[in-house]
């Protein structure tokens, strides 16, 4: 697992290439580098120094997650504002534990449970959930159509699955806007995890 300042340092780097093009590093997602939760400490002591060190807002970091319940249920009693993304993949438990083996642990009702009770769920900025569609396997409009009743009652995802059913083409290759541009990565392990961040060495900030 990365340090807190490990992950911290590759925020400042990006950061400091930002600022030298006149822009400003405005958004960070936790993710890509293993299952964030899994490292939980280092994960809530990154975001804290994020927040305090570099001046990133919380509503401005985001944690996502292949749903490793108690850990969630943990981290929303921190109290940190901090956006949850769940990467969900399926809509039926014996699917998504095919894609997504932890399901087999925390069945999708019980992570579903867990994101209903997470704060400010009401607002629809706090969830995300991430759904990467893989041909003929999880794509079809009758997953579409499970997936608005699925999440129906977290207004974050709402929207998200509506605008699914509404896709136009059938193909499918390319999720909808709503549900998240084109997503590289698949969170912690998920199929074919790739690295999200450049592990390069750099300057560290101080510690």
């Amino acid at each position: 697992h990365l340090t807190a300042t490990e992950i911290v340092e590759q925020v400042w780097r990006f950061d400091q290439e930002l600022k030298a093009k006149g822009e400003r590093l405005s958004n960070v997602v936790l993710m890509g580098m293993g299952e964030p939760f899994h490292n939980f400490e280092a994960v809530v002591e990154a975001i804290t120094r994020m927040n305090r060190d570099l001046g990133i807002g919380a509503r401005h970091i985001t944690v996502s997650t292949v749903g490793l319940v108690p850990e969630i249920d943990r981290f929303a009693a921190l109290g940190l504002q901090v956006k949850l993304a769940i990467s969900l993949h399926a809509v039926t438990d014996e699917l998504r534990s095919r894609i997504v083996p932890i399901n087999k642990k925390w069945p999708i009702a019980e992570l579903l449970d867990a994101c209903r009770s997470y704060p400010g769920v009401s607002n629809a900025r706090r969830i995300t959930f991430e759904y990467v569609m893989l041909k003929n396997v999880n794509d079809s409009l009758a997953d579409a159509r499970a997936l608005v009743k699925l999440l129906a009652g977290i207004p974050a995802a709402d929207q998200a699955a509506v605008a699914q059913v509404r896709a136009r083409d059938r193909e499918l290759t390319k999720p909808p806007g709503a549900l998240g541009r084109q997503p590289q990565h698949l969170t912690g392990e998920a199929l074919h995890p790739e690295p999200h961040v450049d592990h390069r060495p750099a300057h560290r900030p101080d510690r």
